[in-house]
């Protein structure tokens, strides 16, 4: 990429949706632990995705996420609530690959508002620093 052929900058987009079933439990008035499992799906693309795949035909770089796939997933998370049904969390959560070096793992908190809404800070294993933001739906 650093070469005549590579460009100034790349962009990118990348979606992913997760599918978990799980259950919380409540430790007291405040406290609450948690643990799921589930899929992650996700879909990517851009000149960057592009130019990866030029790179692994040429056996220059092994190209372990393809533009769309999914991979089983899991999650721990423990945290206080907060009055007016919002709460804090510190969650693990593993995506599992099929061979382990290939595994990613998340640290993160969260802040969950009663509406559903909320909102992520977290480190994971191929990413140093990251910020999301979602919806949750219960049934």
């Amino acid at each position: 990429l650093a070469t005549g052929e590579g460009d100034d900058s790349y962009t990118f987009w990348n979606l992913q949706e997760r599918i978990l079933a799980g259950a919380e439990f409540n430790l007291g008035s405040f406290l609450f632990v948690g643990a799921a499992g589930g899929i992650q799906f996700y879909q990517g693309g851009s000149d960057y995705e592009s130019k990866r795949e030029y790179l692994e035909d040429k056996g220059l770089v092994k190209n372990i996420d393809e533009r769309h796939d999914w991979r089983p997933t899991a999650s721990v998370w423990i945290g206080p609530r907060l009055g007016n049904g919002g709460a804090i969390a510190v969650e693990f959560d593993m995506t599992f690959a099929s061979k382990p070096k290939e595994w990613n793992s998340l640290l993160g908190i969260s802040y969950f508002h009663p509406s559903g809404f909320h909102g992520s800070v977290f480190t994971s294993s191929n990413t140093s620093f990251a910020v999301s933001f979602g919806k949750s739906f219960l049934f």
